[in-house]
């Protein structure tokens, strides 16, 4: 049996199915991520569906919410990569098409849009690790909001979002905290 080197050493590799099939399980891997966050913040997300541009979009209500009878909402379009893992950067980068990019980068959406981008190992037997008191996702998402950026003619664009923008449930509690006063994420 093939091994793999891990922090604790070395173990055995795990027949993982449907080799063809990573890109999907990238994208259930992001919204994984999303979704423990969105519980921390106590967000509620929509239901994932076919994506047409918005990936998800999650509810904060509060009653210091000053808008839309106390509830907040922003939408997200997930990104990932596996091109960051190890190099120094002040950000992280994913393609998106010019056209969606031309939808975020409104100045004024009916609901603000943030992009999330998940830097993760290329390696799915690095994505996860578990023990007694911790279930871990290898590596971090990180947030931009493209509102009020240039329009682009070009078919394919590249996303950058900074490293000091970290998705956590704090960042996202921020994010809805200026949302529900009528803000920007």
């Amino acid at each position: 049996m093939a091994q793999v080197a891990t922090a604790e050493g070395t173990q055995p590799t795990a027949l993982r199915g449907s080799p063809t099939r990573v890109t999907q399980f990238m994208e259930e891997l992001q919204r994984a991520y999303v979704s423990a966050v969105a519980a921390s913040a106590g967000c509620i997300p929509s239901n994932w569906v076919i994506d047409d541009g918005v990936d998800v979009t999650l509810s904060h209500r509060s009653a210091e919410h000053t808008i839309s009878g106390g509830q907040a909402r922003i939408d997200i379009q997930m990104k990932a990569t596996s091109a960051y893992i190890g190099v120094e950067s002040d950000h992280v980068s994913a393609h998106m098409t010019g056209a969606r990019y031309n939808e975020f980068a409104c100045v004024t959406p009916h609901i603000p849009r943030i992009v999330v981008i998940l830097s993760m190992p290329g390696s799915q037997e690095l994505w996860t690790a578990a023990d007694h008191n911790t279930l871990s996702i290898s590596h971090c998402a990180y947030w931009v909001n493209l509102a009020g950026q240039p329009l682009t003619t070009q078919t394919h664009i590249t996303v950058s979002a900074p490293k000091s923008q970290i998705l956590d449930d704090i960042s996202l509690c921020a994010i809805m905290q200026r949302v529900g006063s009528g803000g920007q994420p």
